[in-house]
Parts: structure tokens; sequence; C-alpha cells
């Protein structure tokens, strides 16, 4: 974010902009940055997550108990 800040200030800077308008630039770079910072946490906070149950096997072996798996195994 500080290298954003400091990107606008230059810029400003260079444009021949008023310090007022270049920290006005500033303050509202960094307030955008915040607000997609808090949107993100929010998107990702409420995404549903995938647990071990949800996901599906990936191995090719039967479904079932291990016990089963097991005694049929050594049979």
């Amino acid at each position: 974010m500080l290298c954003a800040a400091a990107a606008i200030g230059i810029w400003s800077a260079a444009t021949g902009a008023t310090f007022s308008t270049t920290i006005i630039r500033i303050v509202i770079t960094l307030v955008a940055f915040q607000l997609a910072y808090f949107a993100v946490l929010m998107v990702v906070g409420f995404l549903p997550s995938r647990t071990s149950e949800d996901a599906e096997p990936t191995t090719d072996a039967p479904q079932g108990s291990t016990a089963k798996v097991v005694a049929e195994n050594n049979d």
C-alpha cells in the first residue's frame, strides 16, 4: 500500500498537482485499498469451506468400513 501511495504522490507531483490535491488522491487510493481488502475478507469468510467429509474420495478404494475391507483382503 505504501508503494501505491508513493506512486500516486510522485505521479501527482510530476503532473503539477497542488499539495492538497496530492493528499486527497493518496487518501482516496488508500481508502479504496482498504475497502477492497475488506470485501475480499468478507467473500472468503462467507464462502462455504470444503471439509474432509465433503471432499470426494481420491482413491479407487471400495467404499465401506475399514474393517470390512481388511477382512475381504485377508480371505
